[in-house]
């Protein structure tokens, strides 16, 4: 495939529907088609005017070992409306004997933007399970734009088993 530039030799070269000159002097192609192959893209890939995911961002946007009570409020680096789909909250097992998270069950709950957009500050209802999937109670957070706000009955028993140990984009 050949860009025609203005200045090119061929410039003039006569173009049917398919293309169309843009501002720049660039030539481009409309109409339908299929493509097939590998395509390597640089910068951003945009698809009828979205961005689209081509990169998972691992990093985490807070972290630490929160019971989430009502006093504890976390604010990600990032507003949940400046994330692809939403927040990642992972919450990870309570050992009480040490007093800090285990390196175990493991659990994934995901907060679209849209809550932050359509119900910010509501409440939302976590349900946590044990290693073995047994129900062991809720975590109970609200969640608007740029925090994430606690609820006191987290840290009763049974809601006292997981912390909330890092929030990702999604």
């Amino acid at each position: 495939m050949y860009i025609f530039k203005k200045g090119d030799p061929d410039y003039h070269v006569q173009l049917n529907d398919n293309f169309k000159e843009l501002s720049d002097g660039k030539v481009s192609k409309t109409g339908n088609e299929t493509i097939t192959g590998i395509k390597n893209f640089t910068g951003n890939l945009r698809v009828a005017g979205n961005d689209v995911l081509t990169t998972v961002k691992t990093d985490p946007l807070w972290s630490g070992a929160w019971m989430m009570n009502a006093v504890q409020t976390v604010t990600p680096k990032r507003k949940i409306t400046d994330c692809q789909t939403g927040w990642i909250l992972v919450f990870q097992g309570w050992d009480s004997s040490t007093s800090s998270s285990s390196n175990s069950i493991f659990q994934f709950f995901h907060v679209p933007k849209a809550h932050a957009v359509n119900f910010s500050g509501r409440g939302i209802n976590l349900q946590i399970s044990d290693w073995k999937g047994a129900n062991r109670g809720i975590k109970y957070i609200y969640v608007n734009d740029t925090t994430i706000k606690g609820h006191e009955m987290n840290g009763t028993v049974p809601n006292n088993t997981v912390v909330m140990t890092r929030v990702f984009e999604y």
